[in-house]
C-alpha cells in the first residue's frame, strides 16, 4: 500500500471545509503514515447538505471519540457528491485513484450508492453503505455491504415491544398481497410466534386498493388490540382511518411508513397511540455511557441534534476502526470482520451488517396524542 505524501487536507474541497468544519480538527490529528485510508462519499453542499454534514459529522465523532486509545492508524478523505450519480461516481474514482483509499463509506441516496457499488466492485475495493435503504445496496455481492436497518431488525424491535410493554397478545396483521408484502408477513409471523404468542391474524389487500372496511371489522369484532400495518404510507392512512372511524384508538404497529406526517396529523386528530421502527439505530456509546449519551455529545460538538444520518456515521465508522483495531489492519481481515458481522436474520445473499447490541439497537418510535418521542 502507498505511503501518503501529501496533506490529507489536499483531498477537502474549500467548500466542504466551510461546511464541516469540525472535519478539519478530525483530520488534523490522524496519522499521515496511516496504514488504512477511508474515502467518505457525502453530499456537502446544495439542498442535500444537511444530511451528508450530519453523516460526516457522525464520523467525525467516531473517529474522534476513538482516537485517544490509538490502537490503529485511520485516515480519511472526504469528497462532496452533491451534483448526483454521475459526480459520485467521479468522485469516488477521485478517491481510489489519486488517493488510493483502502475502503468507500458512502453515499447518502440509494441510487448514488448503487452507482458507486458498481466502481467499487468493478475496482475489488471494500464499500459501506451507512443509510442508503434500497434492499438492493445488500446484493450487490462480495465487498459492499449495508448498515441500513433492515425490517426484519425493525420488526422484531418493536414486535417485542409490542408484547413487553403494550401488552399486546392479538394484533391483526395487514400486508399488501405481493411478493415483498407476502414475505414480510411470513417474517412478522415468525417473529411473533417464536415470542411465544399464537399466529396473528393476517389480512391481504391488493397494492393500490385501500378499501379496509370489511377486513377492518372482521379483525376488531375477533378481538384484535393491535393492527399492525406494513404497507405504503398511502395504504397505512387508509387503514388507520377506517379503524380509527370503528373506533379503534391503537396502538398501531408499523414502519417507517406509520410515522410520515400525514399520519401523525391523523393520530392527532384521532388521539390514537402507535409505535413505529424508525430507518435509524439508537446508538450507545460504547464503554457503559447512558443510552442519552450519544445524543448529548453530539449536540455538545455540533450544537444541533443528532438524526438517523449521523448516527449511521458514527456507527459506520466506529465498526470499522474497531474491526481495523482487532485486525492488524490488514484489508482482508477487514472484508474477514465485516462478514462475520453479516445479520444471520437476513436471506443468504444479502450483505447486512448487524452491529453487536452493546453498540445500537433499533430505534422504536411512538405517536401518544399526536406526541411524537423516541423510546427504548
Amino acid at each position: 500500500m502507498a505511503s501518503m505524501n501529501k496533506s490529507i487536507l489536499g483531498a477537502i474541497s474549500r467548500s466542504a471545509i466551510r461546511v464541516v468544519p469540525a472535519l478539519v480538527m478530525l483530520l488534523s490529528i490522524t496519522s499521515l503514515e496511516a496504514q488504512v485510508k477511508v474515502g467518505i462519499l457525502a453530499p456537502l453542499n446544495g439542498p442535500d447538505a444537511p444530511v451528508g454534514v450530519a453523516l460526516a459529522n457522525g464520523v467525525d465523532l467516531a473517529l474522534s471519540y476513538q482516537a485517544r486509545s490509538r490502537h490503529a492508524d485511520v485516515s480519511l478523505f472526504v469528497e462532496d457528491t452533491s451534483g448526483g450519480e454521475a459526480e459520485a461516481i467521479q468522485k469516488a474514482l477521485n478517491l481510489l485513484d489519486q488517493n488510493d483509499v483502502d475502503l468507500l463509506l458512502g453515499e447518502i441516496w440509494s441510487s448514488r450508492t448503487l452507482a458507486v457499488a458498481g466502481v467499487a466492485r468493478a475496482r475489488d475495493v471494500l464499500m459501506i453503505s451507512p443509510v442508503a435503504s434500497d434492499p438492493a445496496v445488500g446484493r450487490v455481492g462480495q465487498g459492499i455491504y449495508s448498515l441500513a436497518v433492515s425490517r426484519i431488525r425493525q420488526m422484531e424491535r418493536l414486535l417485542v415491544y409490542a408484547k413487553e410493554s403494550l401488552e399486546v397478545k392479538r394484533p391483526a396483521l395487514f400486508y399488501s398481497d405481493a411478493e415483498d408484502g407476502r414475505a414480510l408477513r411470513d417474517i412478522v409471523t415468525d417473529i411473533w410466534i417464536s415470542l411465544g404468542m399464537p399466529s396473528p391474524r393476517r389480512f391481504a389487500y391488493t397494492p393500490g386498493q385501500h378499501d379496509f372496511v370489511q377486513d377492518v371489522e372482521e379483525a376488531l369484532s375477533g378481538g384484535a388490540d393491535a393492527i399492525i400495518a406494513l404497507g405504503s404510507s398511502r395504504e397505512t392512512l387508509s387503514l388507520v382511518s377506517h379503524a380509527s372511524q370503528k373506533g379503534f384508538l391503537g396502538p398501531y404497529l408499523g414502519l417507517e411508513t406509520l410515522g410520515t406526517d400525514e399520519n401523525i396529523h391523523l393520530l392527532q386528530e384521532r388521539l390514537c397511540l402507535a409505535a413505529y421502527a424508525d430507518d435509524s439505530y439508537a446508538v450507545t456509546l460504547p464503554g457503559g455511557e447512558n443510552p442519552d449519551a450519544f445524543d448529548q455529545v453530539y449536540r455538545q460538538q455540533f450544537g444541533t441534534a443528532a438524526d438517523r444520518f449521523a448516527r449511521h456515521g458514527f456507527l459506520s465508522m466506529l465498526l470499522l476502526y474497531q474491526i481495523i483495531s482487532s485486525s492488524g489492519e490488514s484489508i482482508e481481515a477487514l472484508e474477514g470482520g465485516l462478514e462475520n458481522l453479516r445479520d444471520p436474520m437476513e436471506p443468504g445473499r444479502k450483505r447486512v451488517l448487524n452491529p453487536p447490541e452493546t453498540m445500537a439497537r433499533v430505534q422504536l418510535i411512538s405517536i401518544e396524542g399526536g406526541v411524537v418521542k423516541s423510546v427504548w
